[in-house]
C-alpha cells in the first residue's frame, strides 16, 4: 500500500506547538508515513533536530510563501497543525483534509468561523477547555483528549545528581530575544551565578540561537546548548530537578516523568495563565510569578494575545532594572539549590486527572481516517 503522505505543520511560537506535532509524529512515521513539515523559526530548529520529516524552508504564517508551496497541499492526503491559523485557512480554501491540534483553546479570545470546516478540531485539556467551547457553536468535530507528550521513554525513579534548566523555543512573531524581551540573559545570569555557587551540576536547554550568548563566562559545571526533543526528554527523566518556564508542553512531560518541577516567571501571555492554573491546581509549590512582585498585573484568559503578550514583555523590562526585586530571585533560586528533596507525586496525580496521553491516539485517528484503517 502507497505510504500515507501527511503535510506537517506547527505555527513558530516557542517549542510547544512543534513538540507536540513531533510526539504525534512518532508514531506516524513508524507506521511508514511520509511526513513533510513546513519549517520555520522554532518550529524548524527542534522540527530538524527530531529526523522524522523532510524539511521544507517555508514561513507557514506568511500567505505568500504559503502559496508558493501550494503543490505539497496538493500532493497531501491530509494536512495536520498545531495552531496555525494562516495555515490552516489556507488548506481550506484548497479543499484539504485538516486536523487541527489545540493546546490553548481556553484562552483564545476569537477563533475564525472558517474553522467549521476542519476535519477534526483536537482539543488539549486544560483549564477550563471545555466550558470554552459554548463560545464557539459552529466548530464542528471537536474532540477533547488528554495531554499530547511524548511518553516514550522509560520512567527513571532513581534520579541523578543534575539540575535541568529549560527556557524553551522563547522566540515568536509576538517575542525577539534581543529586540522586544531580554527574558533569558536576565533570568540566565541570575540562574547561572547561583549555580556556580552552589558548585552543582546542571545543564541549561532551549532555543540554540539565543543559549549561544549565553556561553560567554559559564562555569565550568554549567552545561549550555540546544538538544533535540529525544534528547532533552533523557535529561528529563534522569533529573532530580527541573526549573523551567511555565510552558504547557514541558510541564506535563515533566509531570509525567516524576521530574519535581520548580517554575521560573513566565515568557508570555500563555505561560502567564499557565502558572496561575498550577497554583491553583496546587502543582507549582516552588514558583516565582511576575504577579509576586508586580500585583497590579493580573491577567486572565479571553484577552487579544498581543496586549496579554505586551504586558508581560513589560513586566520583563522592568525587571531588567528592578534590584530589589532580581534580589528576590536570587534568593528564590538560592533556596531551590539548597533543597534536598521535592515531592512530584501531586504533579503526577495532576497530570493524570487530565487524560491519557493523547499523541499515539490522534497518530492512529490520523492513520485510520486518510490511511485505509492500517495502523501497527
Amino acid at each position: 500500500m502507497k505510504p500515507i503522505n501527511i503535510l506537517c505543520d506547527a505555527v513558530p511560537f516557542c517549542f510547544g506547538p512543534i513538540s507536540k506535532i513531533i510526539s504525534v509524529a512518532e508514531h506516524l512515521y513508524s507506521n511508514n508515513a511520509k511526513l513533510t513539515l513546513l519549517a520555520f523559526g522554532t518550529s524548524k530548529e527542534l522540527g530538524t533536530k527530531s529526523k522524522l520529516f523532510n524539511i521544507v524552508d517555508c514561513n507557514s504564517e506568511n500567505p505568500q510563501d504559503l502559496e508558493n508551496h501550494k503543490s505539497l497541499f496538493n500532493e497531501a492526503d491530509v494536512f495536520i497543525t498545531s495552531m496555525n491559523t494562516t495555515a490552516t485557512e489556507f488548506a481550506l480554501n484548497l479543499g484539504k483534509p485538516v486536523i487541527y491540534i489545540d493546546s490553548l483553546f481556553w484562552m483564545w479570545d476569537s477563533i475564525p468561523e472558517t474553522f467549521a470546516k476542519i476535519d477534526k478540531y483536537f482539543v488539549q485539556n486544560f483549564f477550563n477547555s471545555k466550558e470554552s467551547l459554548g463560545k464557539y457553536p459552529f466548530l464542528k468535530n471537536v474532540e477533547f483528549v488528554g495531554p499530547i507528550i511524548d511518553d516514550s521513554q522509560p520512567i527513571q525513579n532513581t534520579k541523578e545528581d543534575f539540575v535541568l534548566v529549560n527556557f524553551g523555543g522563547m522566540e515568536s512573531a509576538l517575542i525577539q530575544i534581543g529586540k522586544n524581551s531580554n527574558y533569558p540573559f536576565i533570568i540566565g545570569k541570575i540562574i547561572i551565578d547561583e549555580l556556580e555557587k552552589s558548585g552543582q551540576e546542571a545543564f541549561i536547554c532551549g532555543n540554540d540561537k539565543v543559549l549561544q550568548k549565553l556561553l560567554h563566562d559559564k562555569p565550568k559545571n554549567v552545561h549550555i546548548g540546544g538538544k533535540s526533543h529525544k534528547e532533552f526528554l533523557e535529561l528529563l527523566r534522569k533529573t532530580k530537578l527541573l526549573i523551567t518556564t511555565p510552558g504547557l508542553t514541558t510541564s506535563f512531560e515533566a509531570f509525567h516523568y516524576g521530574a519535581p518541577t520548580v517554575f521560573l516567571p513566565p515568557e508570555n501571555y500563555s505561560q502567564f495563565l499557565n502558572l496561575k492554573e498550577f497554583r491553583k491546581q496546587k502543582v507549582a509549590q516552588y514558583s516565582f510569578h511576575w504577579m509576586d512582585i508586580y500585583p497590579n498585573l493580573n491577567l486572565v484568559a479571553g484577552e487579544d494575545e498581543t496586549a496579554g503578550v505586551c504586558k508581560v514583555l513589560e513586566a520583563i523590562k522592568k525587571f531588567e532594572t528592578d534590584t530589589e526585586s532580581k534580589h528576590k530571585l536570587e534568593q528564590f533560586i538560592n533556596t531551590i539549590l539548597s533543597t534536598q528533596e521535592f515531592d512530584a507525586d501531586n504533579q503526577q496525580e495532576y497530570l493524570n486527572s487530565l487524560g491519557k496521553n493523547s499523541s499515539k491516539y490522534i497518530a492512529d485517528y490520523i492513520l485510520t481516517a486518510y490511511n485505509g484503517g492500517v495502523v501497527k
